[in-house]
């Protein structure tokens, strides 16, 4: 009888290893998605030497953020931000966009917005109002929303 038992474990355990294998399996590999990224919308050149800029150099005013590519560039310019927006943003540029990113209806370009350099589209005069009080949000999406 012992022996009995110790036969069907065996067989039990040459069973288990059989369907254990190293073997890569014949799954798919599941779908790869592409990465998510967030549009930039600032100012890809330093405004004081035309190097690329760098995400985590700028100055602030007003929630609108001008870029630098180093700390001494962007020492020129901290004690007046909006100036240093002037001179990142010399004009906006139209965005594109045909949604209105504050109410989601349709936007003509017959009103915009100006931010970081970008003439948003926004679909009436109580969106311009409404944008300054999640600009970067709303400028995001309005990206997104070409």
């Amino acid at each position: 009888m012992r022996n009995l038992f110790l036969a069907l474990g065996l067989a039990a355990l040459a069973a288990c290893s059989a369907s254990t294998s190293t073997e890569p399996a014949n799954d798919p590999a599941p779908e790869a998605t592409p990465a998510q990224t967030a549009a930039f919308l600032g100012n890809a050149k330093c405004p004081v030497s035309g190097n690329d800029v760098k995400q985590d150099v700028f100055v602030e005013a007003d929630g609108e953020k001008a870029y630098f590519c180093c700390g001494d560039c962007k020492a020129k310019h901290e004690a007046d931000p909006k100036a240093a927006l002037a001179a990142a943003y010399p004009e906006a540029k139209p965005l594109g966009n045909t949604t209105c990113p504050v109410s989601g209806e349709e936007a003509d370009g017959s009103k915009t917005v100006s931010w970081q350099g970008h003439a948003i589209a926004v679909c009436c005069g109580n969106c311009v109002g409404e944008f300054p009080n999640d600009a970067a949000a709303y400028a995001a999406k309005a990206a997104g929303a070409h």
